[in-house]
């Protein structure tokens, strides 16, 4: 016959066990990835600016509590045209601009890239530029749907 403690120590073992091998994922509001497959089909329907030229770079991935599509681009727009044509096209479709700030690489450098952030609700479009001092970049514009559950 088992005493208290022991079974107390069991279900802890169990508890420790079990839960983290719980796909959380199933209990999220992305369950069955459907925050994704509207991640996905706002990119689908996203305007992309017509200089843009897909390099076939960036990824996608589906969490828990996040989910997102980017991709790259190869272009030699210049950064305030590209800003002009998504602030246009978003915000006539309800996108909000609510941050746009200065991009330094990882050592803190000013290569002059910039980033725009355009929300709606638990959406965001990010508008990546990553600068005209940037060495031998495999892409110049970035553009990423995200969802997330803050």
């Amino acid at each position: 016959m088992k005493t208290k403690s022991e079974r107390l120590l069991g279900l802890i073992l169990t508890i420790v066990i079990v839960v983290p091998s719980i796909n959380c994922k199933q209990f999220s509001p992305n369950r069955d990835d459907v925050k994704f497959k509207e991640v996905q089909q706002l990119a689908s329907t996203l305007p992309v600016y017509h200089d843009f030229q897909d390099t076939g770079g960036g990824n996608s991935y589906s969490k828990s509590m996040v989910a997102s599509i980017h991709k790259h681009y190869r272009s030699n727009a210049r950064c305030g045209d590209v800003k002009l044509f998504y602030s246009t096209q978003l915000t006539q479709t309800g996108w909000q601009l609510t941050k746009e700030r200065t991009l330094k690489d990882g050592w803190s450098q000013d290569l002059g890239g910039s980033e725009l952030r355009f929300e709606k609700g638990q959406y965001s479009v990010v508008i990546e530029y990553i600068g005209e001092k940037a060495n031998n970049p495999d892409w110049e514009y970035g553009v990423s749907v995200v969802w997330d559950d803050k």
